[in-house]
């Protein structure tokens, strides 16, 4: 079990990241769960050596699906994004496609490695969209 906290809304980012934090630590340490942070968020993960990466591989292997679409855009999710580059080399899957949705502040590695890069969230819904009508 985890979650993840989400403070852009926030009208003082930097102390709303520092309230969270300070909030969240010791008890995240009692039960041995971990912080991480991302943009403008803080995930609380469990203590478990699983990534989104992980998460994606073990999803297509256990339902053998022949294709994938993964879209983020965060340092959490470029172990999903390298995930589907892997998966087509390895052709565990017949398509996979990885889409990173750019913000002023994205980390070029995830734009290095998408195959699709679209402009914010407008950009993501017009690409739904455009998905939605070729099927």
């Amino acid at each position: 079990m985890g979650g993840t906290l989400h403070y852009r809304l926030s009208a003082d980012q930097e102390q709303a990241r520092r309230d969270i934090l300070a909030i969240l630590e010791e008890p995240a340490r009692q039960v041995n769960m971990r912080l991480r942070e991302g943009k403008k968020m803080v995930e609380v993960l469990a203590p478990l050596a699983v990534n989104k990466g992980q998460a994606l591989r073990s999803f297509v292997e256990h339902f053998q699906v022949q294709g994938v679409v993964f879209a983020g855009d965060d340092q959490t999710d470029l172990d999903a994004v390298l995930e589907v580059e892997r998966l087509r080399k390895e052709k565990k899957v017949v398509a996979g496609l990885s889409i990173v949705v750019q913000h002023a502040d994205t980390l070029p590695v995830l734009l290095e490695h998408a195959d699709i890069v679209v402009q914010e969230v407008g950009g993501m819904v017009d690409l739904l969209r455009e998905i939605v009508e070729m099927l």
